[in-house]
C-alpha cells in the first residue's frame, strides 16, 4: 500500500541576534522493516513570490543504518535566507510504502522544528476507515469532505518538536 503525505507549513524567523537566518529545511525519514519512506519533492515561497521547487538533488542526505532501522537526514545544500518576521511557505511531499499491508496500518508523523500554520490533508480512495490521533490541540477539528474521502486539518497554529499525529488506516470489508 502506498500513502502520499503532503505537508504545508509556514516558517517565520522571530528570535535571534542576526537580521537573517539560513534555513536548510531539515527533515528526516526513518524506514522500518514494514515501512519505506521516500522524499518526492518540496517547494517554498515568500508571500506573493513564485514557488521554487526543490528535489532530492538539492539536498545533502546523510544516511545512517543500525540493526532496526535506516534513517535519512536531509538538509538543503543552499539554505533559504529568512529575514526577521518574513513568512516562508513550505510544502513537502513524502511517499510511504507499506510492504505487508494486511488491511490495517499505523504510522506517525511529527515535526522536528517549531512550525506555524500547518495544514494536513488525508485523501484516499476506496473502502477505508481512517482514524487520526493528533498530539496538537484537540480543539482543532478536522473537516471531512462531502464524499468522505478527504480529511483536512487547516491552520494548526503551532507545532513544537515532537508534536504531530498518528494515524491508522483500516480496509473496510464490503458487505
Amino acid at each position: 500500500m502506498l500513502v502520499i503525505n503532503d505537508l504545508t507549513f509556514t516558517m517565520v524567523y522571530t528570535a535571534g541576534s542576526s537580521p537573517t537566518l539560513d534555513y536548510k529545511m531539515p527533515f528526516s525519514l526513518t524506514d522500518t522493516s514494514e515501512i519505506t519512506y521516500d522524499f518526492e519533492n518540496a517547494s517554498f515561497n515568500f508571500k506573493d513570490d513564485p514557488e521554487t521547487i526543490v528535489t532530492e538533488a538539492d539536498f545533502n542526505v546523510q544516511k545512517t543504518v543500525d540493526q532496526r532501522k535506516e534513517q535519512d537526514l536531509y538538509e538543503l545544500k543552499k539554505p533559504i535566507v529568512l529575514r526577521r518576521d518574513q513568512e516562508l511557505i513550505v510544502k513537502q511531499r513524502f511517499i510511504a510504502r507499506y510492504e505487508n499491508f494486511n488491511g490495517v496500518l499505523n504510522d506517525i508523523y511529527y515535526v522536528n522544528q517549531h512550525t506555524m500554520n500547518v495544514s494536513v490533508e488525508f485523501k484516499y480512495k476506496g473502502a477505508f476507515t481512517i482514524n487520526i490521533h493528533p498530539t496538537f490541540q484537540h480543539s482543532i477539528k478536522p473537516k471531512q469532505s462531502r464524499f468522505n474521502n478527504e480529511i483536512t486539518y487547516s491552520a494548526i497554529p503551532f507545532l513544537v518538536p515532537g508534536q504531530g499525529y498518528m494515524f491508522s488506516i483500516k480496509k473496510t470489508v464490503e458487505k
